[in-house]
């Protein structure tokens, strides 16, 4: 992780902790199609997710970030 370690339990790093839980899911679930998932279109994703949302093959494929303040903007990637 990238955060400092006085940030670690801060609300943004757990935020982002799940969505990696969901990001989990989605290849536990679809294992096959965990390859379009990269460092290329991580960010893209978390704006495209919120919490409580399931990352669908969809969200994947064709990310489409929520309103402003809404998505997950990933900052300890």
């Amino acid at each position: 992780m990238r955060a400092p370690w006085n940030e670690m339990d801060d609300e943004d790093m757990r935020h982002e902790g799940y969505f990696y839980s969901a990001l989990a899911d989605f290849f536990f679930q679809n294992p096959d199609q965990a390859f379009l998932v990269g460092r290329y279109n991580i960010r893209q994703i978390a704006l495209a997710w919120k919490m409580g949302m399931k990352i669908t093959i969809g969200m994947v494929k064709r990310p489409v970030p929520l309103g402003a303040g809404e998505g997950l903007a990933l900052q300890f990637l």
